[in-house]
């Protein structure tokens, strides 16, 4: 009996100490739903995902241009182990001395119940020429090139998205582009034999392409020199790959961009032989976001929830203090609900919503369910006043930290300061040990 006694005691004098510790252990609980939370934005990320996917593989998928390439087959003389020739059958590719593209591009959104994607249609003019000198200073010896086989070949990424026929000009005689050639270093390619190639002192070329895809339009800056130009209404692009615009251009109207890209920017020799050569990874283009993708916001938003949960359990527990009314764990509890709940309210909103809206309707709908709760548990209307201004002002500031991702981290570590100083100085005349004294 005097044990249980001595227990009693011991805990009366340090309730302070154990009710912060219960406050604690109930906030890391709370990362348990909130870790669920997490795992439905994965899966709506990834169903949105899907769905763009879907779209894509009906009007055309994420599109790389990449030509042209002139392929000219060559033999290869091998003596083997036993003195015999052996004759295989190679290829020589060859890339653009100049290429100039120009790209106009019509982007729309396309829905699949709630979920969004961008699709375009694109009209592509490519000019430029090949230096046919280079044939001669290759490796390869004259008469062992198969001129009477060459092919000009043009790589899409899906071809699924080429709307019509493709005609490319070629020294002024049109040729007819069709699907099924292909090389070692493009494929899903359109091509097609050039007629004369062994006569020909210098080869010129005009392409124009009507292209569907969806999300992100690129080029490969095949040419000794490349210049590509690009046009379209779509006001919020987002420049990506090896190389950005020279210069750029984005209003109200669209965006308007220029490339130019020389053989020195790029690991590329301008004529080589059969070998693998990864050329996509010299691509360059632009892809048409979705301005304020709203799961990678809500992503953003439940990584603070340790610090929405652990500032409000806060504000709880110094109007404990503070009013010297008791609040029940499982009152803590209730109110870690609440908080956790928000995210699915701004998740569930945001896909109907603008997310700036569902921001505002799901902290409006927390703040007031907290605040009013508060009331009823501190049994004080101006503590609930308090409580729904505390709250008001940390959703506030959470959506400008959101906002500011290049100063994200100062405006956080800014903002804990602040309201570490804030917590101190309303702290300052408290005296912790009074419990104590009280129990003796």
């Amino acid at each position: 009996m005097l044990e249980g006694k001595t227990g009693l005691r011991f805990w009366e004098r340090n309730a302070t100490s154990t009710k912060m510790i219960i406050i604690g252990i109930l906030a890391l609980l709370l990362m348990i739903p909130t870790g669920m939370i997490e795992g439905l934005i994965d899966e709506r990320e990834g169903r949105q995902a899907a769905v763009i996917r879907e779209i894509g593989s009906k009007w055309g998928r994420e599109q790389t241009v990449t030509g042209p390439v002139v392929k000219v087959p060559y033999l290869e003389r091998v003596i083997n182990s036993e003195g015999r020739e052996i004759v295989k059958r190679r290829d020589l590719y060859l890339l653009p001395d100049t290429l100039e593209i120009k790209a106009l591009v019509d982007p729309s959104a396309r829905y699949r119940g709630i979920y969004e994607a961008v699709v375009y249609s694109s009209e592509i003019r490519m000019r430029g020429d090949f230096d046919l000198e280079l044939l001669k200073q290759s490796v390869v010896a004259y008469d062992d090139i198969l001129f009477d086989d060459a092919t000009i070949l043009l790589c899409m990424t899906d071809m699924k998205g080429v709307r019509d026929q493709i005609v490319a000009s070629v020294n002024g005689q049109e040729l007819e582009m069709n699907p099924g050639f292909q090389g070692r270093v493009v494929s899903s390619s359109v091509g097609a034999p050039i007629e004369g190639f062994r006569e020909m002192a210098e080869l010129t070329f005009d392409f124009a392409i009507n292209l569907n895809g969806n999300s992100q339009l690129r080029f490969v800056p095949v040419g000794k020199e490349t210049r590509v130009e690009m046009t379209s209404a779509w006001t919020s692009p987002s420049f990506s790959g090896s190389f950005l615009p020279v210069e750029r251009d984005i209003s109200e109207s669209g965006f308007r961009a220029d490339w130019k890209v020389l053989h020195f920017n790029r690991d590329l020799p301008q004529l080589w032989s059969s070998r693998n050569i990864d050329l996509e990874k010299y691509a360059f283009g632009v892809s048409f976001i979705i301005p304020a993708d709203i799961y990678q916001q809500s992503t953003r938003m439940v990584k603070y929830a340790i610090m929405f949960i652990g500032f409000t359990f806060s504000a709880f527990f110094l109007a404990e203090i503070l009013t010297r009314k008791k609040v029940h764990p499982v009152q803590y509890l209730l109110i870690g609900f609440a908080l956790v709940l928000f995210y699915v309210l701004l998740i569930s909103l945001s896909e109907h919503l603008t997310f700036a809206y569902a921001y505002v309707v799901a902290s409006a709908a927390t703040i007031a369910l907290i605040s009013c709760y508060a009331v009823s548990a501190l049994r004080s209307r101006r503590m609930g006043m308090i409580v729904a201004a505390i709250l008001s002002g940390l959703y506030g500031y959470m959506y400008v930290l959101l906002n500011l991702e290049d100063y994200s981290l100062l405006m956080g570590g800014i903002g804990l300061f602040a309201v570490l100083a804030a917590i101190m100085y309303l702290t300052r005349r408290i005296d912790w040990y009074a419990d104590a004294a009280e129990a003796n």
